[in-house]
Protein backbone atom coordinates (compact mmCIF):
# COMPACT_ATOMS: atom_id res chain seq x y z
CA UNK A 1 0.00 0.00 0.00
CA UNK A 2 1.48 3.43 -0.71
CA UNK A 3 1.23 6.30 1.80
CA UNK A 4 -0.62 9.42 0.27
CA UNK A 5 1.54 12.35 -0.77
CA UNK A 6 2.76 14.74 2.17
CA UNK A 7 0.53 18.01 0.45
CA UNK A 8 -1.89 17.12 -2.04
CA UNK A 9 -2.04 20.86 -2.79
CA UNK A 10 1.81 20.62 -3.56
CA UNK A 11 0.76 17.63 -6.33
CA UNK A 12 -1.78 19.74 -8.04
CA UNK A 13 0.20 23.11 -7.67
CA UNK A 14 2.35 21.27 -9.94
CA UNK A 15 0.47 19.93 -12.01
CA UNK A 16 -1.08 23.12 -12.92
CA UNK A 17 2.40 24.45 -13.35
CA UNK A 18 2.95 22.30 -16.19
CA UNK A 19 -0.54 22.37 -17.86
CA UNK A 20 0.23 26.47 -17.34
CA UNK A 21 3.28 26.39 -19.16
CA UNK A 22 4.15 26.21 -22.87
CA UNK A 23 4.19 23.04 -24.79
CA UNK A 24 7.14 20.52 -24.40
CA UNK A 25 9.66 18.70 -26.46
CA UNK A 26 9.91 15.11 -26.52
CA UNK A 27 12.85 13.77 -26.51
CA UNK A 28 14.14 11.97 -29.42
CA UNK A 29 15.42 8.49 -27.65
CA UNK A 30 14.32 5.22 -26.47
CA UNK A 31 11.24 5.18 -24.17
CA UNK A 32 10.41 8.56 -25.73
CA UNK A 33 9.47 7.48 -29.45
CA UNK A 34 5.84 5.96 -29.38
CA UNK A 35 2.54 6.79 -28.22
CA UNK A 36 3.61 6.60 -24.56
CA UNK A 37 6.27 9.41 -24.86
CA UNK A 38 4.17 12.08 -23.96
CA UNK A 39 3.15 10.28 -20.32
CA UNK A 40 7.29 9.78 -19.58
CA UNK A 41 7.47 13.42 -20.56
CA UNK A 42 4.62 14.21 -18.02
CA UNK A 43 5.50 12.05 -15.24
CA UNK A 44 9.54 13.69 -15.52
CA UNK A 45 8.24 17.12 -15.17
CA UNK A 46 6.22 16.12 -12.26
CA UNK A 47 9.12 14.77 -10.25
CA UNK A 48 7.78 11.11 -10.70
CA UNK A 49 10.76 9.62 -12.74
CA UNK A 50 9.56 8.04 -15.98
CA UNK A 51 10.70 4.93 -17.52
CA UNK A 52 7.03 3.13 -18.14
CA UNK A 53 8.06 0.86 -14.95
CA UNK A 54 4.46 -0.90 -15.14
CA UNK A 55 4.32 -1.15 -11.52
CA UNK A 56 0.87 -1.97 -9.64
CA UNK A 57 1.45 1.56 -7.63
CA UNK A 58 0.82 5.06 -8.27
CA UNK A 59 3.65 6.62 -10.19
CA UNK A 60 4.38 10.03 -8.26
CA UNK A 61 3.98 9.84 -4.45
CA UNK A 62 0.61 8.13 -3.72
CA UNK A 63 -0.53 9.66 -7.32
CA UNK A 64 -1.34 7.78 -10.50
CA UNK A 65 -0.24 10.07 -13.56
CA UNK A 66 -1.70 9.32 -16.95
CA UNK A 67 -1.93 11.26 -20.43
CA UNK A 68 -4.56 11.60 -22.32
CA UNK A 69 -4.08 12.99 -25.85
CA UNK A 70 -7.32 12.01 -27.03
CA UNK A 71 -7.57 9.32 -29.70
CA UNK A 72 -6.43 6.11 -27.82
CA UNK A 73 -7.65 3.79 -25.27
CA UNK A 74 -5.62 4.99 -21.96
CA UNK A 75 -3.77 2.02 -20.37
CA UNK A 76 -5.00 2.19 -16.86
CA UNK A 77 -3.12 -0.96 -15.61
CA UNK A 78 -1.48 -3.88 -16.61
CA UNK A 79 -2.16 -7.06 -15.05
CA UNK A 80 -1.07 -10.80 -16.11
CA UNK A 81 -4.08 -13.09 -16.45
CA UNK A 82 -4.63 -16.78 -15.03
CA UNK A 83 -3.77 -19.36 -14.52
CA UNK A 84 -0.49 -18.74 -13.80
CA UNK A 85 1.75 -19.19 -16.92
CA UNK A 86 -0.65 -18.58 -19.63
CA UNK A 87 0.57 -15.13 -20.81
CA UNK A 88 3.28 -17.83 -22.37
CA UNK A 89 0.92 -19.64 -24.44
CA UNK A 90 -0.62 -16.96 -25.49
CA UNK A 91 2.47 -15.05 -26.76
CA UNK A 92 3.31 -18.70 -28.58
CA UNK A 93 -0.24 -19.23 -29.99
CA UNK A 94 -0.82 -15.15 -31.04
CA UNK A 95 2.39 -13.56 -31.05
CA UNK A 96 4.31 -12.50 -33.75
CA UNK A 97 8.04 -12.22 -34.46
CA UNK A 98 9.28 -8.75 -34.23
CA UNK A 99 12.17 -6.95 -35.99
CA UNK A 100 14.75 -8.42 -33.67
CA UNK A 101 13.77 -12.15 -34.11
CA UNK A 102 12.02 -12.17 -31.18
CA UNK A 103 8.45 -13.53 -30.58
CA UNK A 104 6.08 -10.76 -29.70
CA UNK A 105 2.45 -9.92 -28.74
CA UNK A 106 0.89 -6.99 -27.27
CA UNK A 107 -2.82 -6.03 -27.86
CA UNK A 108 -5.12 -3.51 -26.64
CA UNK A 109 -8.92 -4.75 -26.89
CA UNK A 110 -12.19 -3.24 -26.39
CA UNK A 111 -14.82 -4.99 -26.77
CA UNK A 112 -13.86 -7.22 -29.79
CA UNK A 113 -10.82 -6.95 -31.99
CA UNK A 114 -9.82 -7.23 -35.86
CA UNK A 115 -7.77 -10.29 -34.64
CA UNK A 116 -10.80 -11.99 -33.20
CA UNK A 117 -10.46 -11.50 -29.56
CA UNK A 118 -13.26 -10.53 -27.42
CA UNK A 119 -13.63 -9.53 -23.44
CA UNK A 120 -16.21 -11.52 -21.86
CA UNK A 121 -17.29 -11.35 -17.85
CA UNK A 122 -18.18 -14.76 -17.14
CA UNK A 123 -19.46 -15.39 -13.84
CA UNK A 124 -16.81 -14.00 -11.79
CA UNK A 125 -14.14 -13.46 -14.30
CA UNK A 126 -13.27 -11.49 -16.90
CA UNK A 127 -11.94 -14.09 -20.02
CA UNK A 128 -10.71 -13.30 -23.07
CA UNK A 129 -11.87 -15.25 -26.10
CA UNK A 130 -10.55 -16.11 -29.61
CA UNK A 131 -12.96 -16.69 -32.57
CA UNK A 132 -10.30 -17.45 -34.80
CA UNK A 133 -8.32 -20.21 -32.40
CA UNK A 134 -9.64 -22.00 -29.53
CA UNK A 135 -6.38 -23.93 -27.84
CA UNK A 136 -7.72 -25.00 -24.92
CA UNK A 137 -6.60 -22.57 -21.96
CA UNK A 138 -8.22 -18.83 -21.76
CA UNK A 139 -6.71 -16.43 -19.55
CA UNK A 140 -8.80 -14.29 -17.28
CA UNK A 141 -8.88 -12.48 -14.03
CA UNK A 142 -11.61 -12.68 -11.33
CA UNK A 143 -13.58 -9.22 -10.81
CA UNK A 144 -11.62 -9.42 -7.26
CA UNK A 145 -8.30 -9.35 -8.64
CA UNK A 146 -9.13 -6.21 -11.37
CA UNK A 147 -11.23 -4.52 -8.55
CA UNK A 148 -8.22 -4.83 -6.08
CA UNK A 149 -5.78 -3.94 -8.79
CA UNK A 150 -7.46 -0.55 -10.17
CA UNK A 151 -8.49 1.00 -6.93
CA UNK A 152 -4.55 0.16 -5.25
CA UNK A 153 -3.59 2.04 -8.31
CA UNK A 154 -6.41 4.49 -8.96
CA UNK A 155 -8.01 5.98 -6.25
CA UNK A 156 -5.64 8.83 -6.53
CA UNK A 157 -5.50 9.19 -10.21
CA UNK A 158 -4.77 12.46 -12.10
CA UNK A 159 -5.94 12.65 -15.59
CA UNK A 160 -4.38 15.15 -18.08
CA UNK A 161 -5.08 15.75 -21.37
CA UNK A 162 -2.81 17.09 -24.31
CA UNK A 163 -2.50 17.54 -27.78
CA UNK A 164 0.67 16.08 -29.19
CA UNK A 165 2.65 17.95 -32.49
CA UNK A 166 3.94 15.69 -34.73
CA UNK A 167 7.13 18.31 -36.24
CA UNK A 168 8.85 19.24 -34.08
CA UNK A 169 7.31 16.92 -31.91
CA UNK A 170 6.13 18.54 -28.80
CA UNK A 171 3.33 18.11 -26.16
CA UNK A 172 1.70 20.74 -25.01
CA UNK A 173 -0.85 20.10 -21.69
CA UNK A 174 -3.95 21.19 -21.13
Amino acid sequence: MTKPPPSASRIFKRVREVVEADAFKIPDRKGYRGTGGPGQVLQELLGGGGGGDNKDMPDLEGWEIKFHGGNSLITLLHKDPEPKGIINNVVDDYGWTDAKGRISFRHTIKGQSDRGFRVASEGDRIVIRNNKKNNGATPYWTHDTLLNAAGGKLRRLILVSGKVQRNPRRVDYR
